[in-house]
């Protein structure tokens, strides 16, 4: 019995000896924690940019997708129009209009105003002329200036197809290789 006593006797100056063991365990414990937090920051930060990023590639590419088909059919539709078949769209309005639902609902997408200004300005003016454009095109009757209109569009096409889809291009592979080293394939997209 007094072996047990013994062993389970504190020493006077043992109390020295608990306080610096457990202001070490809780310092490093601070430590630790301060480090897993930092690491998970960090962590996280990243999981976000990438995921910015892969969102702005594909808004990105069917913006393009969207602009080239919208040129590609003004440049029909001008062309058919000044070569003598205005018929096919005088008073026909409502069956003819460029596509815009891409274009509709970047407002509602954050990413859109990381796309550079200067495409997103050239995209909204060349918009709202092919528009107009249309709307002319489809009145109930011929009118003169609509032809100028018409010329206006196929001369902006040739701008569109020579320097903002190109440029639109550009940034969408830049940030296509900027996402692959990252790690993230997005060529099935």
């Amino acid at each position: 019995m007094n072996r047990i006593v013994k062993l389970l006797s504190i020493p006077k100056n043992s109390s020295k000896e608990f306080w610096i063991s457990h202001t070490i365990v809780l310092f490093a414990t601070v430590i630790g924690v301060y480090l897993a937090a930092s690491a998970g920051l960090q962590s996280a930060l990243q999981f976000e940019i990438i995921k910015s990023d892969r969102d702005s590639y594909f808004l990105r590419s069917a913006m393009y997708d969207e602009l080239k088909d919208n040129v590609e059919q003004m440049e029909t539709m001008g062309t058919e129009f000044i070569n003598g078949q205005s018929h096919k769209y005088l008073n026909h309005k409502g069956e003819f209009a460029i596509d815009l639902y891409v274009w509709g609902t970047m407002k509602f997408s954050p990413g859109t105003f990381e796309i550079p200004s200067r495409i997103l300005t050239e995209v909204r003016r060349y918009y709202r002329l092919a528009e107009l454009s249309v709307d002319k095109m489809t009145e109930p009757r011929f009118l003169g200036t609509t032809k100028t209109l018409i010329e206006k569009v196929l001369k902006e096409n040739k701008h569109m197809t020579d320097v903002v889809l190109p440029l639109l291009r550009q940034d969408i592979d830049a940030l296509k290789v900027r996402l692959l080293k990252q790690g993230v394939d997005v060529s099935a997209g």
